[in-house]
């Protein structure tokens, strides 16, 4: 599971990045989520060095959306799956592919 879109990163435009979710560390609150990059799929199963990973913080309405047991336990969703969708409500991956 990852995710390909652009990805803007020492002033070059990679048109075909792909991220995917290393860790989900969910909290009483909040969860954070970090993102290792790729500037293709290509290079990430060529075993090229990643971009540097970027982390994000899901808190308040969107934490109770997304991760709280709630939103989870009668879905059947896992935390995994969860930062996937958190994460593409955010502007720096609009318009990703699942891939």
């Amino acid at each position: 599971m990852a995710l390909r879109t652009a990805i803007r990163e020492f002033g070059v435009t990679f048109g075909t990045g792909y991220q995917r979710v290393i860790a989900v560390d969910i909290r009483k609150t909040f969860a954070y989520i970090t993102v290792e990059r790729f500037v293709s799929q290509e290079a990430k199963d060529a075993n090229a060095a990643p971009l540097p990973d970027l982390s994000f913080t899901c808190e308040k309405g969107d934490f109770t959306r997304f991760f709280s047991d709630p939103a989870l336990l009668p879905e059947g969703k896992s935390p995994l799956r969860a930062a996937y969708a958190y994460l593409k409500t955010l502007p720096i991956f609009r318009g990703s592919v699942d891939v």
